[in-house]
């Protein structure tokens, strides 16, 4: 289920005298107030929740509706609720990069909102785009009753008032990460300086934006008074602390990226009546099919890629130690509980807290002991069944993580925290809440010895650390993150081979 936000800013006549405020009905729509008849007639009930809304905003808590608390309920502010009434997980967008689009807006118009979404894309991974067609946010401008500015045939679930009213609406990010909307009442008085300066009895739409934006981006409302995202509407054309805190809790900091590396060189063997086959470990490419895994164990990295192993030493090679990039196994002579003649190729590998691995391929869960290479008794099992999971499932990864637990995502955005004891699932939950910033429909993920974890998509990796639970890089997809010496300066690379021709290495089996 689509669990959507309506999000509005509202903007009171701050001439109507205390009396004819119904306080109730604030204290109501913004979740101090539990809604039934009980709470509404019960005077203790009120009196707590006019506490919640003092200590809230900072006021005298007494439980009174003095003239100062009026003011505070009266003044312009988002109409999301300041306290939920039930908790929601949270739901953020699944990619890198937003596209955006006001309707038929003006150039001055046009220009405020670039500027608004630049400001949020300084301070996280995320980037913004204009793009007439393909959005994924969607403005526009209406008034009173009116319809969605992506299909006319759907009524808006509020309307604008006219000046002074409701000033604009939008909606948080949704499970299928489809186009949301933000409208904007034409009939108000805006301010469109691109610098947020005031002008007298108009709105500054500049600020607004930036608040709105904050949630179709999943950020929620902060207590802190100097924060764009403070309840009440205020004056900042730039994020504070607090606002950059929530959304690098979300997406992580700016992105890091990568040089993409120019092609390697191939030394590749063919095999009669098969596809050229590669051997050179750093001259593999991944497509949409076949992707690369990696299992890092005892200072050595274990790269598996269709039906090749490589077994590399990082922990005491040399940079001119590049002989075991070119020897490839058949991975099913290595692990020979594996078919040849089935095999396509791994869903996921890691390594339990007794040493044992684990390893998926075509939804069969097989573990082994690493030495031996011989099965656990009882193994292989069907994955999706063994771990309640529903049938069919989709495994997108498994890993072990540094705070001692292990979990499987699976179906592109769910995550389940595997017991290691009883080897079955203890809780599941969304990617985004247990990953914040880590996106849907992951290829892949590995834990390396830096700390740190790294999650691959579509040839790009996230590196996460998951004691501050944020994305720290993101970048093209490398061997080198784990240690692999795969030159991007050809001319380097062809040295090193020829400086490597002057050690003598014993030989050892692999």
């Amino acid at each position: 289920m689509n669990i959507i936000h309506f999000i509005t800013f509202f903007v009171t006549n701050i001439f109507v005298i205390a009396d004819e405020f119904d306080s109730n009905k604030f204290l109501l729509d913004y979740g101090y107030l539990k809604g039934d008849n009980v709470s509404l007639t019960d005077e203790k009930g009120v009196k707590d929740a006019v506490r919640l809304f003092q200590e809230s905003f900072r006021l005298p808590v007494n439980g009174e509706l003095n003239s100062k608390t009026i003011a505070f309920m009266r003044e312009p502010r988002c109409g999301i609720p300041d306290i939920l009434p039930y908790a929601v997980s949270r739901i953020i967008w699944r990619k890198q990069e937003l596209k955006w689009h006001y309707q038929r807006a003006t150039a001055e118009k046009m220009k405020l909102a670039s500027i608004a979404f630049d400001e949020w894309a300084k301070h996280t991974s995320l980037s913004f785009k204009h793009d007439y067609y393909g959005y994924d946010i969607l403005i526009s401008d209406k008034y009173g009753i009116h319809t969605c500015a992506k299909n006319d045939n759907v009524r808006c679930s509020s309307r604008f008032d006219g000046p002074g009213g409701v000033l604009v609406h939008a909606f948080s990010p949704n499970t299928a990460n489809t186009p949301i909307e933000i409208h904007i009442d034409e009939e108000d008085n805006w301010n469109f300086d691109p610098e947020g300066k005031e002008e007298k009895g108009k709105t500054n739409l500049l600020s607004t934006f930036m608040h709105e934006i904050g949630h179709t981006l999943g950020v929620r409302h902060s207590f802190n008074k100097d924060s764009l995202m403070y309840p009440l509407l205020n004056k900042r054309s730039n994020l504070s602390e607090d606002d950059i805190l929530a959304i690098q809790s979300l997406y992580g900091s700016k992105a890091m990226t990568t040089t993409a590396k120019p092609d390697q060189t191939t030394k590749s063997t063919t095999v009669p009546g098969t596809s050229e086959v590669i051997t050179d470990v750093c001259a593999i490419k991944e497509d949409d099919k076949n992707k690369i895994h990696y299992l890092l164990v005892n200072g050595k990295v274990y790269v598996i890629f269709q039906k090749q192993l490589w077994i590399i030493n990082i922990a005491n090679s040399s940079k001119y130690d590049s002989k075991n990039y070119y020897r490839p196994l058949e991975i099913t002579d290595r692990l020979k509980f594996l078919s040849l003649d089935t095999f396509k190729g791994i869903d996921a590998i890691y390594q339990r807290p007794n040493g044992e691995i684990v390893l998926i391929e075509n939804h069969n869960l097989f573990m082994f002991n690493l030495n031996t290479q011989q099965l656990v008794i009882g193994y292989p099992k069907n994955a999706c069944s063994h771990f309640n999971i529903g049938h069919p499932c989709t495994i997108n990864g498994i890993v072990n993580t540094y705070t001692g637990k292990t979990y499987v995502i699976y179906n592109e955005d769910f995550v389940g925290e595997i017991d290691e004891c009883s080897f079955t699932v203890a809780r599941t939950d969304l990617v985004s809440n247990l990953f914040p910033g880590i996106p849907a429909d992951i290829d892949g993920v590995a834990r390396f010895n830096n700390g740190l974890l790294y999650f691959f998509k579509s040839r790009n990796y996230y590196e996460y650390n998951e004691f501050f639970q944020k994305v720290i890089r993101f970048g093209t997809k490398d061997h080198e993150l784990f240690g692999l010496l795969c030159y991007s300066n050809s001319i380097l690379k062809e040295f090193t081979e020829f400086i490597s021709k002057f050690h003598v290495y014993p030989k050892k089996e692999v």
